[in-house]
């Protein structure tokens, strides 16, 4: 009987296989006695074994690098440069906010699931086959023109400073407004924590109807909050920059919203969600040991 030999397997049925974890050794830069990991005060030798269970790109300036998160941590990331030997089956990546990737030419929507113009004429569709993006929310939306709900996620807003895409033009001119749509079912997920959806179909179905004050009440008393939040320490403080921006942008979408007879429910719905998680990050701000964000590669 001959010799079997080992077979190294890469995807089946088309997938990719993960490994959950991989034991790697360091080395440092050349001439460098220390290792520098990213999210971490332990100090690392030539030689030394870790344990890792992700992997990520990062940016380095404007080089993006790759990077493989320690075990049992959530922000303690190694360049692929310090890594003797790089682990042969892929990790599993990891990112900070959830991403996505567009399966093909896609569009880009309105809280009421209508088209929105495209920002990006030399592209036939708003949105490229390919491109990965961070979404925020998931939640169904009511399409009238079609008596039912469907699953959209939400783009991550702009005012983040630490969001970065590998192919930005689309994101980035197509939702400036901050109040940008993609069906989930022109997507798939990449990275990052799981979303559910924020609704039902029943609501989305409800929701689609114009707000009266009542509906209003929750955003009201959210936005009577400005002058307590903007006296706080941790709204002025400066190395709070990018939580204070976003709370600014939401808070502006928020009154427009309040202001305008023609807002439906789930516009008021919508501004509360954004608005109140922006007001929590600012009255309880990550420490700055949490990476800003990283992207999927």
């Amino acid at each position: 009987m001959g010799t079997l030999k080992q077979l190294t397997v890469g995807k089946i049925a088309g997938q990719p296989l993960y490994t959950s974890e991989a034991t790697v050794t360091l080395i440092p830069y050349p001439g460098v006695k220390d290792i520098p990991v990213e999210g971490s005060n332990k100090e690392y030798k030539k030689g030394d074994k870790v344990t890792v269970d992700g992997i990520t790109g990062m940016y380095n300036g404007n080089r993006g690098d790759i990077n493989y998160r320690i075990k049992g941590t959530k922000t303690a990331f190694i360049d692929e440069n310090n890594i003797k030997v790089k682990p042969r089956q892929k990790l599993k990546g990891y990112t900070k906010r959830t991403y996505i990737t567009v399966l093909n030419n896609t569009d880009n929507y309105n809280i009421q699931g209508e088209k929105k113009s495209n920002k990006t004429p030399k592209d036939s569709t708003a949105f490229i086959k390919g491109i990965n993006m961070p979404v925020s929310e998931l939640l169904y939306i009511w399409i009238p023109s079609k008596g039912k709900a469907e699953l959209f996620y939400r783009l991550q807003d702009l005012w983040s400073e630490g969001i970065r895409s590998q192919q930005s033009t689309n994101f980035y001119e197509n939702n400036r407004d901050n109040l940008s749509y993609i069906k989930a079912t022109d997507v798939k997920y990449v990275s990052g924590p799981m979303l559910k959806p924020e609704n039902t179909t029943e609501e989305a179905k409800k929701d689609i109807t114009i707000a009266s004050k009542t509906d209003k009440q929750a955003l009201q008393q959210l936005i009577n909050q400005e002058a307590t939040i903007k006296n706080s320490n941790n709204y002025k403080n400066t190395d709070n920059l990018e939580a204070k921006n976003a709370y600014d942008g939401a808070l502006k979408i928020a009154k427009a919203v309040n202001s305008s007879s023609k807002s439906s429910i789930i516009q008021v719905k919508q501004a509360v969600w954004l608005l109140n998680k922006n007001q929590k990050n600012i009255e309880n701000p990550e420490p700055t040991t949490v990476l800003n964000d990283s992207f999927p590669i």
